[in-house]
């Protein structure tokens, strides 16, 4: 008889711990290599992570969903700016400079066209400045299957039951942030887990569309991607201009790539970027160190 993992657990490598993760009841658990096998043993079987076997082994779980991002064109987040103040990054949004000009109904309509015949999982409209107008017509319009306001505080508060309305007409999920984001660090569930094994878990599939019509991977970066006034966003996608932005994974990375967390972590490329890090450094929101299995504040 030998031990074996159950199928819904799935084991993450770390440069000094494991990681064991319980897709079955969206648990995560840090193993450190400490104590005897049997230690070991014990406490795996009282958290019902292994089973004996004679030999046969049941296949692992997978994500069905997972697989339709692959050879597909699809649209896991949908960024658009219609005003702003150049904040951060989307969880540390600070006023810098002078609040960028509204987008115009023109653009807005080139985005509509761009991305009827494309699916959109989620719309993120940003719109750190009043415009109830152009939220209106977004809600009304796009065929979208989540959508969330990042806008001050008061405006939604005042428009909150108003766009809730919209949305419900249109069987459409509706959320707003008031405030900045506080990032959640970790996602624990399935789909999640296996996405980020092969895509990076906050820009894959995501396209941003600044107010001039600019295409980026997140509205916060400075890679520009194209233009709507010159490009096709389905033939972008198509000919692979955010390959190299969607497939940066954990494994990619600096430091998170020893991390056991890896797969079931989030990320912020632009807050590596602004802090000097580079495109593949460690996301500046998380201060655990993998080497030492310890947080870097203690």
């Amino acid at each position: 008889m030998t031990d074996r993992l159950k199928p819904h657990v799935c084991k993450i490598k770390g440069a000094k711990n494991y990681g064991l993760y319980d897709m079955l009841h969206g648990k995560f658990y840090q193993i450190e290599p400490t104590g005897t096998i049997k230690d070991l043993r014990r406490m795996l079987k009282e958290l019902d992570l292994i089973f004996e076997t004679a030999g046969f082994v049941p296949k692992k779980l997978y994500s069905p969903s997972t697989n339709e991002w692959f050879n597909t064109i699809l649209v896991r987040v949908l960024q658009i700016r219609l005003n702003g103040n150049g904040e951060n990054n989307c969880w540390d949004r600070k006023a810098i400079g002078k609040i960028k000009p509204d987008m115009n109904e023109e653009t807005l309509e080139r985005v509509k066209e761009e991305f009827e015949h494309i699916p959109i999982k989620k719309i993120k409209v940003v719109a750190m400045a009043d415009n109830k107008n152009l939220i209106e017509n977004i809600l009304k319009q796009f065929n979208y299957f989540e959508i969330e306001i990042i806008a001050g505080e008061k405006f939604v508060e005042q428009n909150l039951e108003y766009y809730k309305s919209i949305c419900d007409k249109k069987k459409r999920l509706f959320t707003a942030s008031r405030k900045p984001e506080e990032i959640v660090q970790l996602r624990l569930d399935i789909d999640s887990y296996f996405y980020s094994e092969n895509f990076n878990p906050c820009w894959g599939h995501q396209i941003a569309i600044d107010t001039k019509g600019e295409i980026k991977p997140c509205l916060w970066s400075n890679i520009i991607i194209g233009n709507l006034k010159e490009n096709n966003i389905k033939n972008l996608i198509t000919i692979g201009k955010f390959d190299d932005y969607w497939s940066i994974r954990k494994d990619n990375l600096q430091i998170c790539k020893e991390c056991e967390y890896r797969y079931v972590c989030n990320d912020c490329r632009v807050s590596s970027v602004n802090e000097g890090n580079g495109l593949y450094g460690k996301p500046t929101f998380c201060k655990y160190n993998p080497l030492i299995g310890e947080d870097e504040n203690g």
